[in-house]
């Protein structure tokens, strides 16, 4: 019979294998969220733009509950359009299988005189029924609804969906450079950054950019969490 020291080098290296092997495993088989920055799809209407994110899962499982929160750089109340503003026809994504109440105007959760900062606040999928969470398969693109640029050869307004998606809305803005950062969160993964901006020139005309972290904001993820997620 081997000696008990030797037993329990022999266990404890067991163990540190099998743990070892199964992280190894659960990293090589983890879903990886990957924004197609090159990729932004736009979607033109005779009344004004959507803005959307492509979001794709590189990995080999499924990204599972991924829920997306929008943080605005620098936004206050005079920023804002109250409801009783909004243009006629909006022209806004209806789902009537939900039989949900699409009357005009759409209510929206933030005007001037109800305020607050838009930091974490959720964001819609542009899927049938615009869902707050959605799984995304290996290989899959989904994208996500960011913004919809209303009538700007008229002077419009910049909109936004919470996580009821385009039947509610967060706020309506009005037409100026934003900037700020969206957080796409799976259940099973760390969340992936994205930094936006959306921008219009002296015709109105919007541009909407996304980039990725800088290398030293990424190194954050790793031991400074709390600053590379919130700022």
């Amino acid at each position: 019979m081997p000696p008990f020291d030797q037993i329990i080098s022999a266990l404890i290296s067991l163990v540190i294998g099998t743990l070892l092997g199964s992280e190894i495993t659960r990293w090589l088989y983890r879903p990886r969220v990957y924004i197609r920055y090159e990729d932004i799809a736009p979607l033109y209407a005779e009344d004004g733009v959507h803005w959307t994110i492509r979001v794709a899962n590189l990995g080999r499982t499924v990204a599972t509950n991924c829920k997306c929160i929008i943080t605005i750089d620098s936004l206050d109340e005079s920023d804002l359009l109250d409801v009783n503003e909004a243009f006629e026809k909006e022209n806004l994504p209806e789902y009537r299988e939900e039989k949900a109440d699409l009357s005009f105007p759409r209510t929206q959760t933030l005007s001037p005189n109800y305020f607050r900062e838009i930091s974490g606040e959720s964001l819609a999928w542009a899927t049938l029924g615009n869902p707050a969470v959605i799984s995304i398969n290996p290989g899959i693109t989904e994208m996500l609804d960011v913004f919809k640029v209303q009538d700007p050869d008229k002077g419009g307004y910049i909109s936004m969906p919470t996580e009821y998606g385009w039947r509610r809305l967060r706020a309506r803005i009005k037409p100026r450079d934003l900037t700020g950062r969206v957080l796409v969160c799976p259940s099973n993964e760390f969340p992936t950054l994205i930094f936006f901006r959306l921008a219009f020139d002296a015709s109105g005309k919007s541009s909407f950019y996304v980039r990725r972290p800088s290398p030293l904001k990424r190194l954050q993820r790793i031991f400074f969490r709390r600053r590379y997620y919130f700022g």
